[in-house]
């Protein structure tokens, strides 16, 4: 195990604790205390203890660890010197905000102390640009040493212009394409950063593991919250001296994400303690509990996260809105036939095995969450109203007559689709991101760009991440998702450093069906992020999205 040494001169005279030319006075009990630390470490003048344990204690005074314990290692553990840094040296073309330079010294701190790490600031705080500004600190500490960035696919142009943005002198290789190299040895000597798809990395695993990296940064890596996935496993085989994460968003589903993300940065820093399954809830509550508490003290000294509350007091309001639609007449009358049919079929889906069981029961909540959109996204026969649609189109006009541009997210593309046809209808410029989208980049500077187009149509799986679009001052989310996290990441590609004009965000919410319900989902999940990174008590905290939830929801009464 890897050990670090609790500052290394000190003594123990009649009650006193002599460090340096400082004496700090003891209590009996934590004279004793330290005396048999002192002999289980060999009896010398120093105490060794994992470092993990040291960097989680000097940082948390936790119930997890006795109260001895806390009292004495809070007086005499250190981490190595922290090196002084001048930040303007690495950030030369633009300036690090006074939170960003804290970050740059977090990344530090931990490479010194060989310690990895998540920054898991809010989505729109510049994790890119700290993360640029410790790659050209490694550099000048071995100006042949390479490093990997691996992004989503859909990120590798971004990365690419913002390093070109940050560091010009980067010489940076992009590893894609149907003729990448399959010997990247060469690549390694003279490029300093090596950017590669998760996608790509998976394919091109046997290239990598012989290469040895000086750092890799593994971003959007909430995608990585599943250690039994071929995604995890071919990051978790890159070797590299330092491993950070980051990602706005590190846990999604269950506390076991966040199991699963330390796990890369710190191996063996959880797991030696804590097994994923007993985090979560439904197993046994009590262990879950104490088991939260643990993990919360020995996660923090090696994640980051800042809110942009917390830290940009200058960004503009953002206002988030619940528009409450009634359905048509017609609307309703289909959705209840439809909603009394599942709930009958559900009553009887004991019989089922588990996998046919749980098909069934994600394939009835989508059929009711198209329903609440509109009809016609289950039945092309379909000839009425939807309420929400029209009054999507009520709200969208309103907000063109404002002269603002505006992001509209939805989880299905079919909706998307529907509201593009209406748009071509009305004449109306506008730009549409989705999965199936060819020239992403394209219709993104079509957007920022073409003062005529005000609409970007975007579905919320393609373009939740990655983008920034601050030419936008409003947000409409079409349709609720299970997770809050993917939400506010939509709402964060408006409300963001840059973004000059007051943030307004509209969630609408079909009355009177299963979208309701996802709605107090999302608040039960939303507590769960309280209870884990800000510390609040009192809340109630929720497990992973389980299929018997799910099951819930679709029997509750509406």
């Amino acid at each position: 195990m890897d050990f670090m040494m609790l500052r290394s001169r000190f003594h123990l005279e009649n009650g006193w604790l002599k460090m340096d030319d400082r004496y700090i006075p003891l209590e009996r009990e934590d004279e004793v205390f330290l005396q048999q630390m002192m002999l289980l470490s060999g009896g010398k003048d120093n105490i060794a203890i994992p470092r993990t344990a040291a960097m989680a204690i000097k940082e948390n005074q936790s119930e997890v660890f006795s109260r001895h314990w806390n009292k004495v290692t809070s007086v005499i553990s250190s981490a190595s010197e922290i090196e002084v840094l001048n930040h303007a040296r690495f950030s030369p073309v633009f300036s690090l905000r006074e939170y960003q330079q804290k970050g740059l010294d977090w990344f530090v701190q931990l490479s010194q102390n060989r310690f990895g790490g998540i920054l898991a600031d809010d989505m729109g705080l510049g994790k890119t640009f700290q993360a640029a500004a410790f790659l050209r600190y490694l550099r000048e500490k071995d100006p042949q040493s390479c490093s990997l960035i691996v992004v989503p696919s859909t990120l590798i142009f971004n990365w690419q212009q913002e390093l070109k943005r940050f560091s010009p002198d980067f010489r940076v290789y992009v590893h894609s394409g149907p003729n990448r190299s399959n010997e990247l040895s060469q690549a390694c000597r003279f490029y300093q950063v090596m950017v590669v798809s998760y996608q790509t990395l998976l394919r091109d695993s046997a290239v990598f593991a012989p290469l040895q990296f000086a750092c890799m940064i593994a971003d959007e890596a909430q995608h990585l919250k599943n250690p039994g996935t071929a995604a995890y496993k071919a990051v978790k085989g890159i070797r590299a001296e330092h491993i950070f994460l980051l990602t706005g968003t590190p846990l999604q589903n269950s506390p076991a994400d966040l199991w699963a993300l330390s796990e890369i940065c710190n191996p063996g820093l959880l797991s030696q303690k804590i097994k994923p399954a007993s985090l979560q809830r439904n197993e046994n509550p009590k262990r879950f509990r104490e088991n939260l508490s643990l993990m919360q003290a020995l996660v923090k000294p090696f994640m980051l996260r800042r809110t942009k509350e917390s830290v940009l007091s200058e960004l503009p309001e953002k206002t988030v809105s619940i528009v409450h639609c009634s359905m048509s007449e017609e609307q309703e009358i289909e959705y209840l036939a439809y909603n009394q049919l599942v709930s009958g079929e559900l009553h009887n889906l004991t019989s089922l095995q588990s996998r046919a069981r749980n098909v069934r029961i994600l394939k009835a909540l989508t059929a009711l969450r198209l329903m609440a959109n509109h009809p016609v996204l289950m039945d092309d026969q379909y000839a009425g109203q939807s309420g929400k649609f029209e009054l999507v189109k009520e709200k969208l006009e309103e907000v063109l007559a404002e002269g603002r541009k505006v992001l509209v997210f939805s989880s299905f593309v079919r909706y998307l689709d529907l509201l593009a046809a209406h748009l071509r209808e009305e004449g109306k410029t506008f730009a549409m991101l989705t999965g199936q989208t060819g020239d992403r980049r394209q219709q993104v500077e079509k957007f920022q760009q073409d003062t005529e187009c005000q609409i970007f149509l975007i579905s919320l799986k393609a373009g939740g991440f990655g983008l920034n679009l601050v030419e936008a001052s409003c947000v409409f989310l079409l349709d609720p998702w299970w997770n809050p996290a993917a939400e506010a990441q939509a709402m964060d590609r408006v409300h963001r450093i840059g973004q000059k004009d007051r943030v307004t965000v509209y969630k609408f919410i079909t009355a009177n069906t299963v979208e309701e319900k996802i709605l107090k989902l999302q608040e039960q999940k939303s507590a769960m992020n309280d209870q884990l990174f800000e510390e609040r008590e009192g809340h109630a905290i929720s497990g992973s999205l389980s299929i018997e939830a799910l099951q819930s929801i679709l029997l509750a009464k509406v």
